[in-house]
Protein backbone atom coordinates (compact mmCIF):
# COMPACT_ATOMS: atom_id res chain seq x y z
CA UNK A 1 0.00 0.00 0.00
CA UNK A 2 2.78 2.45 0.89
CA UNK A 3 4.70 1.59 -2.30
CA UNK A 4 1.52 2.37 -4.25
CA UNK A 5 1.24 5.67 -2.37
CA UNK A 6 4.73 6.64 -3.58
CA UNK A 7 3.35 6.91 -7.10
CA UNK A 8 0.89 9.57 -5.94
CA UNK A 9 2.75 11.35 -3.15
CA UNK A 10 6.57 11.73 -2.88
CA UNK A 11 8.05 10.83 0.49
CA UNK A 12 11.30 9.84 2.15
CA UNK A 13 9.50 7.97 4.91
CA UNK A 14 5.86 6.98 5.37
CA UNK A 15 3.81 4.91 7.78
CA UNK A 16 0.26 3.75 8.41
CA UNK A 17 -1.40 3.66 11.83
CA UNK A 18 -4.52 1.92 13.07
CA UNK A 19 -6.76 3.74 15.55
CA UNK A 20 -7.75 1.78 18.67
CA UNK A 21 -10.71 3.58 20.29
CA UNK A 22 -10.59 1.48 23.47
CA UNK A 23 -6.93 2.29 24.08
CA UNK A 24 -7.32 5.91 22.94
CA UNK A 25 -4.17 5.53 20.83
CA UNK A 26 -2.92 4.77 17.32
CA UNK A 27 -0.68 1.80 16.55
CA UNK A 28 1.96 1.85 13.81
CA UNK A 29 1.16 -0.92 11.31
CA UNK A 30 3.97 -0.52 8.78
CA UNK A 31 6.78 1.84 7.75
CA UNK A 32 8.29 2.40 4.31
CA UNK A 33 11.12 4.48 2.93
CA UNK A 34 14.28 5.64 4.63
CA UNK A 35 15.06 3.79 7.87
CA UNK A 36 15.66 5.67 11.08
CA UNK A 37 19.15 6.34 12.38
CA UNK A 38 18.24 5.92 16.04
CA UNK A 39 17.35 2.87 18.11
CA UNK A 40 14.25 4.59 19.51
CA UNK A 41 12.73 5.44 16.13
CA UNK A 42 9.14 4.46 15.38
CA UNK A 43 8.62 0.74 14.86
CA UNK A 44 5.64 -1.37 13.78
CA UNK A 45 3.54 -2.18 16.81
CA UNK A 46 4.47 1.03 18.65
CA UNK A 47 1.55 3.00 20.09
CA UNK A 48 1.16 6.78 20.05
CA UNK A 49 -1.30 8.67 22.22
CA UNK A 50 -3.82 10.99 20.61
CA UNK A 51 -2.63 14.08 22.48
CA UNK A 52 1.11 13.56 21.93
CA UNK A 53 1.32 12.68 18.23
CA UNK A 54 0.51 14.30 14.89
CA UNK A 55 -1.29 11.08 13.91
CA UNK A 56 -3.45 11.44 17.02
CA UNK A 57 -4.15 15.09 16.11
CA UNK A 58 -5.51 13.98 12.72
CA UNK A 59 -7.69 11.37 14.45
CA UNK A 60 -9.09 13.85 16.97
CA UNK A 61 -9.74 16.57 14.37
CA UNK A 62 -10.86 14.10 11.68
CA UNK A 63 -8.95 16.06 9.03
CA UNK A 64 -5.48 16.21 7.42
CA UNK A 65 -2.58 18.06 9.00
CA UNK A 66 0.41 19.60 7.17
CA UNK A 67 3.57 20.85 8.94
CA UNK A 68 6.30 22.76 7.08
CA UNK A 69 8.65 23.19 10.05
CA UNK A 70 9.09 20.11 12.25
CA UNK A 71 11.41 22.07 14.54
CA UNK A 72 8.32 23.87 15.88
CA UNK A 73 6.26 20.69 16.47
CA UNK A 74 8.88 18.11 17.52
CA UNK A 75 8.51 19.18 21.16
CA UNK A 76 4.74 18.57 21.03
CA UNK A 77 4.44 15.42 18.91
CA UNK A 78 6.48 12.27 19.48
CA UNK A 79 6.28 11.13 15.85
CA UNK A 80 7.61 14.52 14.71
CA UNK A 81 10.39 14.27 17.28
CA UNK A 82 11.61 11.06 15.63
CA UNK A 83 11.47 12.72 12.20
CA UNK A 84 13.26 15.86 13.35
CA UNK A 85 16.14 13.80 14.78
CA UNK A 86 16.61 12.26 11.32
CA UNK A 87 16.66 15.72 9.68
CA UNK A 88 13.19 15.63 8.11
CA UNK A 89 11.74 19.03 7.28
CA UNK A 90 8.04 18.61 6.45
CA UNK A 91 5.23 16.11 7.00
CA UNK A 92 1.58 15.46 6.19
CA UNK A 93 -0.87 13.21 8.08
CA UNK A 94 -4.17 12.14 6.49
CA UNK A 95 -6.87 10.19 8.36
CA UNK A 96 -8.82 7.39 6.68
CA UNK A 97 -12.28 6.17 7.62
CA UNK A 98 -13.83 2.75 8.18
CA UNK A 99 -17.66 2.55 8.29
CA UNK A 100 -17.87 6.28 8.88
CA UNK A 101 -15.45 6.25 11.83
CA UNK A 102 -11.76 7.18 11.86
CA UNK A 103 -9.85 3.96 11.22
CA UNK A 104 -6.31 5.35 11.35
CA UNK A 105 -3.87 7.60 9.51
CA UNK A 106 -1.22 7.59 6.82
CA UNK A 107 1.81 9.85 7.31
CA UNK A 108 4.20 11.16 4.64
CA UNK A 109 7.50 12.79 5.63
CA UNK A 110 10.11 14.51 3.48
CA UNK A 111 13.52 16.06 3.92
CA UNK A 112 12.49 18.71 1.42
CA UNK A 113 11.04 21.88 2.99
CA UNK A 114 7.45 22.85 2.08
CA UNK A 115 6.92 19.49 0.33
CA UNK A 116 3.21 19.14 1.14
CA UNK A 117 0.08 21.30 1.05
CA UNK A 118 -3.47 20.60 2.21
CA UNK A 119 -4.77 20.30 -1.40
CA UNK A 120 -2.33 17.36 -1.78
CA UNK A 121 -4.53 15.39 0.59
CA UNK A 122 -7.34 15.41 -1.99
CA UNK A 123 -5.15 13.56 -4.50
CA UNK A 124 -4.88 10.76 -1.95
CA UNK A 125 -8.64 10.20 -1.70
CA UNK A 126 -8.72 7.06 -3.92
CA UNK A 127 -5.84 5.54 -1.96
CA UNK A 128 -7.40 6.49 1.38
CA UNK A 129 -10.72 4.93 0.33
CA UNK A 130 -8.91 1.75 -0.71
CA UNK A 131 -7.08 1.61 2.62
CA UNK A 132 -10.37 1.98 4.51
CA UNK A 133 -11.95 -0.81 2.48
CA UNK A 134 -8.94 -3.04 3.10
CA UNK A 135 -9.16 -2.65 6.87
CA UNK A 136 -12.94 -2.99 6.76
CA UNK A 137 -12.82 -6.54 5.37
CA UNK A 138 -13.45 -9.07 8.14
CA UNK A 139 -10.84 -11.74 8.66
CA UNK A 140 -12.54 -15.05 7.87
CA UNK A 141 -12.24 -17.68 10.52
CA UNK A 142 -13.34 -20.34 8.06
CA UNK A 143 -10.59 -22.62 6.83
CA UNK A 144 -11.05 -24.62 3.66
CA UNK A 145 -11.66 -28.24 4.65
CA UNK A 146 -11.12 -31.27 2.42
CA UNK A 147 -14.14 -33.34 1.41
CA UNK A 148 -15.35 -35.91 3.91
CA UNK A 149 -13.70 -39.27 3.44
CA UNK A 150 -10.70 -37.87 1.57
CA UNK A 151 -7.21 -38.93 2.72
CA UNK A 152 -6.44 -35.31 3.66
CA UNK A 153 -9.36 -35.08 6.08
CA UNK A 154 -8.09 -34.41 9.59
CA UNK A 155 -9.32 -36.60 12.45
CA UNK A 156 -12.17 -35.16 14.43
CA UNK A 157 -11.08 -33.16 17.46
CA UNK A 158 -12.27 -34.42 20.83
CA UNK A 159 -15.36 -32.70 22.13
CA UNK A 160 -14.66 -29.78 24.45
CA UNK A 161 -16.00 -30.02 27.98
CA UNK A 162 -19.27 -28.18 28.56
CA UNK A 163 -18.50 -24.94 30.46
CA UNK A 164 -20.05 -24.53 33.88
CA UNK A 165 -22.90 -22.13 34.56
CA UNK A 166 -20.74 -19.64 36.53
CA UNK A 167 -18.16 -19.65 33.72
CA UNK A 168 -20.87 -19.00 31.12
CA UNK A 169 -22.21 -16.08 33.18
CA UNK A 170 -18.68 -14.67 33.56
CA UNK A 171 -18.05 -14.93 29.81
CA UNK A 172 -21.40 -13.27 29.04
CA UNK A 173 -20.63 -10.46 31.49
CA UNK A 174 -17.18 -9.91 29.96
CA UNK A 175 -18.68 -9.86 26.47
CA UNK A 176 -21.30 -7.31 27.57
CA UNK A 177 -18.61 -5.13 29.17
CA UNK A 178 -16.56 -5.34 25.97
CA UNK A 179 -19.50 -4.29 23.79
CA UNK A 180 -20.41 -1.42 26.10
CA UNK A 181 -16.77 -0.26 26.26
CA UNK A 182 -16.56 -0.29 22.46
CA UNK A 183 -19.76 1.78 22.32
CA UNK A 184 -18.36 4.33 24.80
CA UNK A 185 -15.08 4.53 22.91
CA UNK A 186 -16.58 5.12 19.46
CA UNK A 187 -19.87 6.88 20.19
CA UNK A 188 -18.83 9.00 23.19
CA UNK A 189 -15.06 9.40 23.39
CA UNK A 190 -14.55 10.15 19.70
CA UNK A 191 -17.16 12.96 19.58
CA UNK A 192 -15.74 14.40 22.82
CA UNK A 193 -12.25 14.39 21.33
CA UNK A 194 -13.54 16.11 18.20
CA UNK A 195 -15.34 18.78 20.25
CA UNK A 196 -12.23 19.42 22.33
CA UNK A 197 -10.10 19.69 19.19
CA UNK A 198 -12.43 22.34 17.74
CA UNK A 199 -12.48 24.30 20.99
CA UNK A 200 -8.67 24.19 21.08
CA UNK A 201 -8.57 25.68 17.60
CA UNK A 202 -10.98 28.48 18.54
CA UNK A 203 -9.12 29.43 21.72
CA UNK A 204 -5.74 29.19 19.97
CA UNK A 205 -6.71 31.59 17.19
CA UNK A 206 -7.17 34.51 19.61
CA UNK A 207 -10.27 35.79 17.82
CA UNK A 208 -12.58 35.78 20.87
CA UNK A 209 -13.08 38.64 23.26
CA UNK A 210 -12.25 38.14 26.94
CA UNK A 211 -15.68 36.98 28.17
CA UNK A 212 -16.39 34.42 25.39
CA UNK A 213 -12.77 33.24 25.63
CA UNK A 214 -13.19 32.62 29.38
CA UNK A 215 -16.41 30.70 28.84
CA UNK A 216 -14.87 28.49 26.16
CA UNK A 217 -11.85 27.79 28.40
CA UNK A 218 -14.19 26.81 31.26
CA UNK A 219 -16.05 24.47 28.90
CA UNK A 220 -12.69 23.01 27.86
CA UNK A 221 -11.78 22.27 31.48
CA UNK A 222 -15.12 20.50 32.07
CA UNK A 223 -14.69 18.56 28.84
CA UNK A 224 -11.20 17.43 29.84
CA UNK A 225 -12.58 16.26 33.21
CA UNK A 226 -15.32 14.25 31.45
CA UNK A 227 -12.70 12.72 29.14
CA UNK A 228 -10.56 11.76 32.14
CA UNK A 229 -13.52 10.01 33.81
CA UNK A 230 -14.41 8.22 30.58
CA UNK A 231 -10.81 7.09 30.09
CA UNK A 232 -10.75 5.73 33.65
CA UNK A 233 -13.93 3.73 32.99
CA UNK A 234 -12.57 2.34 29.71
CA UNK A 235 -9.20 1.50 31.28
CA UNK A 236 -10.97 -0.43 34.05
CA UNK A 237 -12.97 -2.42 31.48
CA UNK A 238 -9.87 -3.50 29.55
CA UNK A 239 -8.07 -6.75 30.43
CA UNK A 240 -4.85 -6.12 32.32
CA UNK A 241 -1.59 -6.72 30.49
CA UNK A 242 1.05 -7.55 33.10
CA UNK A 243 4.78 -7.19 32.51
CA UNK A 244 5.97 -9.46 35.30
CA UNK A 245 9.45 -9.61 36.70
CA UNK A 246 10.99 -10.53 40.05
CA UNK A 247 10.80 -7.56 42.44
CA UNK A 248 11.32 -6.63 46.07
CA UNK A 249 8.11 -5.27 47.57
CA UNK A 250 9.88 -2.70 49.82
CA UNK A 251 11.53 -1.20 46.72
CA UNK A 252 8.13 -0.72 45.04
CA UNK A 253 6.70 0.84 48.21
CA UNK A 254 9.64 3.24 48.50
CA UNK A 255 9.15 4.31 44.88
CA UNK A 256 5.46 5.01 45.56
CA UNK A 257 6.31 6.98 48.72
CA UNK A 258 8.68 9.13 46.66
CA UNK A 259 5.79 10.11 44.37
CA UNK A 260 3.64 11.30 47.31
CA UNK A 261 6.56 12.71 49.35
CA UNK A 262 5.46 16.33 48.84
CA UNK A 263 1.90 15.63 49.99
CA UNK A 264 3.16 13.72 53.02
CA UNK A 265 5.42 16.63 53.95
CA UNK A 266 2.70 19.25 53.44
CA UNK A 267 0.34 17.26 55.70
CA UNK A 268 3.14 16.66 58.25
CA UNK A 269 2.34 12.95 58.04
CA UNK A 270 4.59 10.69 60.10
CA UNK A 271 5.54 7.55 58.17
CA UNK A 272 6.86 4.51 60.01
CA UNK A 273 8.08 1.37 58.25
CA UNK A 274 8.78 -2.16 59.40
CA UNK A 275 10.28 -4.40 56.71
CA UNK A 276 11.12 -7.95 57.81
CA UNK A 277 14.71 -8.89 57.00
CA UNK A 278 15.38 -11.51 54.28
CA UNK A 279 11.97 -11.13 52.66
CA UNK A 280 11.04 -13.35 49.76
CA UNK A 281 10.69 -11.57 46.45
CA UNK A 282 7.51 -11.54 44.34
CA UNK A 283 6.97 -11.82 40.60
CA UNK A 284 4.83 -8.88 39.58
CA UNK A 285 4.28 -5.93 37.28
CA UNK A 286 6.23 -3.27 39.12
CA UNK A 287 4.36 -0.30 37.58
CA UNK A 288 0.94 -1.82 38.32
CA UNK A 289 1.86 -2.62 41.93
CA UNK A 290 3.22 0.90 42.38
CA UNK A 291 -0.20 2.11 41.17
CA UNK A 292 -1.79 -0.06 43.90
CA UNK A 293 0.31 1.48 46.68
CA UNK A 294 -0.14 5.03 45.34
CA UNK A 295 -3.92 4.65 45.39
CA UNK A 296 -3.86 3.35 48.97
CA UNK A 297 -1.50 6.13 50.12
CA UNK A 298 -3.66 8.83 48.52
CA UNK A 299 -6.81 7.45 50.14
CA UNK A 300 -5.00 7.43 53.49
CA UNK A 301 -3.91 11.07 53.05
CA UNK A 302 -7.52 12.07 52.35
CA UNK A 303 -8.71 10.28 55.52
CA UNK A 304 -6.02 11.67 57.86
CA UNK A 305 -5.85 15.10 59.45
CA UNK A 306 -2.53 17.02 59.33
CA UNK A 307 0.02 15.38 61.59
CA UNK A 308 -1.41 11.89 61.06
CA UNK A 309 0.43 8.59 61.20
CA UNK A 310 0.92 6.17 58.30
CA UNK A 311 2.40 2.78 59.21
CA UNK A 312 3.70 0.33 56.60
CA UNK A 313 4.68 -3.22 57.45
CA UNK A 314 5.99 -5.95 55.11
CA UNK A 315 6.43 -9.47 56.44
CA UNK A 316 6.40 -13.16 55.57
CA UNK A 317 3.08 -14.99 55.93
CA UNK A 318 2.13 -18.61 55.46
CA UNK A 319 -1.51 -19.61 55.13
CA UNK A 320 -1.09 -22.72 53.00
CA UNK A 321 1.54 -24.70 51.23
CA UNK A 322 3.55 -21.76 49.95
CA UNK A 323 4.49 -18.53 51.72
CA UNK A 324 3.10 -15.09 50.92
CA UNK A 325 4.53 -11.63 51.27
CA UNK A 326 2.10 -9.64 53.41
CA UNK A 327 1.82 -5.85 53.20
CA UNK A 328 -0.04 -3.98 55.95
CA UNK A 329 -0.77 -0.27 55.41
CA UNK A 330 -2.49 1.41 58.37
CA UNK A 331 -3.55 5.03 58.87
CA UNK A 332 -5.03 6.72 61.94
CA UNK A 333 -7.53 8.80 59.98
CA UNK A 334 -11.30 8.91 60.05
CA UNK A 335 -12.55 5.29 59.86
CA UNK A 336 -14.74 4.02 57.05
CA UNK A 337 -18.41 3.74 58.10
CA UNK A 338 -19.30 0.14 58.95
CA UNK A 339 -21.96 -0.03 56.24
CA UNK A 340 -19.38 1.00 53.60
CA UNK A 341 -16.49 -1.32 54.51
CA UNK A 342 -17.87 -4.21 52.46
CA UNK A 343 -18.44 -2.00 49.41
CA UNK A 344 -15.17 -0.09 49.03
CA UNK A 345 -13.78 -2.50 46.40
CA UNK A 346 -16.97 -2.55 44.34
CA UNK A 347 -16.75 -0.76 40.97
CA UNK A 348 -18.39 2.70 40.88
CA UNK A 349 -18.97 2.82 44.65
CA UNK A 350 -17.80 6.16 46.01
CA UNK A 351 -18.70 8.69 48.68
CA UNK A 352 -16.68 11.47 46.99
CA UNK A 353 -18.40 14.16 44.95
CA UNK A 354 -15.83 13.99 42.15
CA UNK A 355 -14.86 10.31 42.34
CA UNK A 356 -15.65 7.54 39.87
CA UNK A 357 -15.49 4.72 42.41
CA UNK A 358 -12.86 2.88 40.36
CA UNK A 359 -9.70 3.60 42.38
CA UNK A 360 -9.94 0.77 44.91
CA UNK A 361 -11.80 -1.45 42.43
CA UNK A 362 -8.75 -1.16 40.16
CA UNK A 363 -6.48 -1.90 43.14
CA UNK A 364 -8.40 -5.12 43.83
CA UNK A 365 -8.32 -6.08 40.14
CA UNK A 366 -4.53 -5.65 39.96
CA UNK A 367 -3.88 -7.58 43.18
CA UNK A 368 -6.11 -10.47 42.10
CA UNK A 369 -4.48 -10.59 38.64
CA UNK A 370 -1.25 -11.24 40.57
CA UNK A 371 -3.01 -14.16 42.32
CA UNK A 372 -3.02 -12.14 45.52
CA UNK A 373 -5.60 -11.16 48.09
CA UNK A 374 -6.64 -7.81 49.53
CA UNK A 375 -8.81 -6.95 52.52
CA UNK A 376 -9.65 -3.89 54.56
CA UNK A 377 -10.51 -3.32 58.22
CA UNK A 378 -11.69 -0.08 59.77
CA UNK A 379 -13.17 1.03 63.04
CA UNK A 380 -13.31 3.81 65.66
CA UNK A 381 -10.01 4.32 67.44
CA UNK A 382 -8.06 2.08 65.06
CA UNK A 383 -8.23 3.95 61.77
CA UNK A 384 -8.10 1.90 58.59
CA UNK A 385 -5.80 -0.99 57.66
CA UNK A 386 -5.35 -2.48 54.19
CA UNK A 387 -3.79 -5.94 54.02
CA UNK A 388 -2.36 -7.33 50.77
CA UNK A 389 -0.93 -10.81 50.34
CA UNK A 390 1.11 -11.70 47.27
CA UNK A 391 2.55 -15.16 46.46
CA UNK A 392 6.27 -15.36 47.18
CA UNK A 393 8.38 -16.06 44.14
CA UNK A 394 9.77 -19.53 43.61
CA UNK A 395 10.87 -21.49 40.56
CA UNK A 396 10.30 -25.16 39.93
CA UNK A 397 9.05 -25.69 43.47
CA UNK A 398 12.32 -24.42 45.01
CA UNK A 399 12.32 -21.24 47.05
CA UNK A 400 14.47 -18.36 46.05
CA UNK A 401 15.22 -16.71 49.37
CA UNK A 402 17.61 -13.84 48.73
CA UNK A 403 19.35 -16.01 46.15
CA UNK A 404 19.62 -19.18 48.27
CA UNK A 405 17.75 -22.44 47.88
CA UNK A 406 15.55 -23.57 50.71
CA UNK A 407 17.47 -26.25 52.69
CA UNK A 408 16.16 -29.83 52.38
CA UNK A 409 14.13 -31.20 55.29
CA UNK A 410 16.07 -32.93 58.01
CA UNK A 411 15.78 -36.73 58.11
CA UNK A 412 13.68 -38.05 60.96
Amino acid sequence: MLSEAAQVMPYDRAWVTNYDPLAGAVEVLGIAGEKGEHKKDLKPGQRLTLDASASGWAVRHRKPRVDHDLASTQGRFLDHKHLYKDRFRSAMVVPFFVRGQVGGTITFASKTPMQYTLPDARSLEPLIAKLGELLQQPVSSQVARPPAGSPDEAPAAPASPVPSEPLIRKQERQAAIGEFSAFLATEVREPLASIRAQLEEITGEGILEFDPQTRVENAMRDLIRVEAILNEILDFAKPLELNRRVCRVPDIIEAALTVVATELEMNRTRVTKDYTANLNQVRCDEAKMQQVFLSIFKNALEAMTPGGHLHIEVSQHRSGRHPDVQILIRNDGVPIPTEHVGKVFEPYFTTKRSGTGLGLATVKKIVEEHHGQISIASGPGQGTAVIIRLPAWFRGGAYRHRGRRRPPPRPR
